[in-house]
């Protein structure tokens, strides 16, 4: 009977929704930030030696969960929502960009167009 190997552990790597943000936007040209890009190159080195690797989604906080879910409001209008480094939001659909400054004019946004809590 052969001998079958042992198979390891997964190497869990963690990507946060940010992370996530982070590699929908390189999709459209913009630069990943360092600290992503080694986290990915970890990911391909494993596959290319045929390690296990499990990507596992990072301990969600309060501030991410309340973020994902006005992205998904926004989304089932058909708007796109970005939160940007500065705090501030980005709606977007059909090419068309408004800048939104805080939570509170994201949700009279979110309202305006259709997308109530």
């Amino acid at each position: 009977m052969p001998h079958k190997p042992k198979l390891s552990q997964p190497k869990a790597i963690e990507l946060s929704a940010d992370d996530l943000a982070d590699i929908a936007r390189a999709r459209s040209g913009m630069p990943l930030p360092p600290a992503l890009a080694h986290k990915l190159a970890e990911i391909v080195a494993a596959a290319l030696r045929g390690d296990r690797v499990e990507v596992v989604q990072a301990a969600e906080t309060p501030e991410a969960k309340q973020d994902a879910t006005l992205s998904a409001r926004a989304a089932l209008a058909g708007f796109e929502l970005v939160r940007q480094a500065d705090s501030t939001w980005l709606a977007s659909r059909w090419g068309q960009f408004r800048t939104l400054a805080d939570d509170e004019e994201v949700e009279r946004f979110l309202n305006i167009v259709g997308a109530p809590a």
